[in-house]
């Protein structure tokens, strides 16, 4: 080797040292980071679901002054309730490669979900 080559001689643990300390400094700011996008997606959520809310308040208060009684308006709500929780139970039997049946009439209403 030359006179002027400089040769420097570490083990793995001081290098894995040195590293850890490099990444201390890039922790704080990616926690803010971070933790900036969560905040951001909360409010997001909140706005949106506050927007809904108003919306089909004033949609159901419409559809109650116009033409809809109490009654049919809570029928409408329940067979929509259903509606959904269906659909939903319906995604989650697809998922476990499962089925769904449903009967329905003005009696009795049934649905069966086989996995």
């Amino acid at each position: 080797l030359p006179a002027n080559t400089r040769v420097y001689v570490t083990t793995l643990n001081v290098w894995a040292e040195n590293y850890r300390d490099l990444l201390e400094n890039y922790r704080i700011p990616v926690y803010i980071f971070i933790l900036f996008i969560g905040v951001f997606g909360v409010l997001n959520l909140l706005n949106t679901l506050i927007t809904n809310i108003l919306i089909r308040k004033r949609e159901l208060g419409i559809l109650q002054a116009v033409v809809m009684s109490n009654h049919q308006m809570s029928k409408m709500l329940l067979i929509e309730g259903v509606l959904y929780t269906l659909s939903n139970v319906k995604t989650v039997a697809d998922k476990y490669e499962g089925d769904l049946a449903v009967s329905c009439d003005e009696e009795k209403f049934q649905a069966v979900v086989m996995l």
